[in-house]
């Protein structure tokens, strides 16, 4: 085979390359093919927030998703849980924050943000929407939701 007959094979794939014992550190950071990311969707979770006297007292679902980026190749090569961020802390943190009665979403997701840095270093970004199913406002609608993301 000739050396111009080379140019339309396809790139090796990162798993490949980790077979010949290769890491995500042996690449630049800025590779697309590099990200990685843990993704919570839709987790509905009863809870009493608002400014409302009865937001405080009847309460109502709520709605988190979140996006954590950081570097997950280890685990992708290990299998082993320490090397990754355990989905499952993540989802206790946003349950025992959800439990704290807020006047503001921002408050809420503030905690969880604060939370998982603290536990999480390895975190690059975080984004986390909240959305109050049912509030107490004219009009239909599936709910009334806040953002915040942060990049580490």
């Amino acid at each position: 085979m000739k050396k111009e007959d080379n140019a339309n094979l396809p790139v090796p794939s990162f798993t490949k390359l980790q077979n010949i014992g290769l890491t995500a550190e042996d690449f630049d950071i800025k590779n697309e093919n590099l990200r990685s990311r843990i993704l919570i969707e839709d987790l509905k979770i009863y809870a009493y927030h608002g400014v409302l006297p009865e937001e405080k007292t009847i309460g109502t679902y709520y709605l988190v998703n979140a996006e954590i980026h950081a570097d997950l190749w280890k685990a992708a090569q290990s299998d082993h849980l320490e090397d990754t961020i355990n989905y499952a802390e993540i989802n206790d943190i946003i349950h025992r924050e959800m439990e704290i009665p807020s006047l503001l979403l921002e408050r809420v997701i503030g905690r969880i943000i604060q939370k998982l840095e603290e536990k999480f270093p390895q975190i690059t970004y975080i984004k986390i929407k909240l959305t109050k199913t049912n509030p107490p406002m004219q009009g239909e609608m599936k709910g009334v939701s806040v953002e915040l993301e942060k990049a580490l």
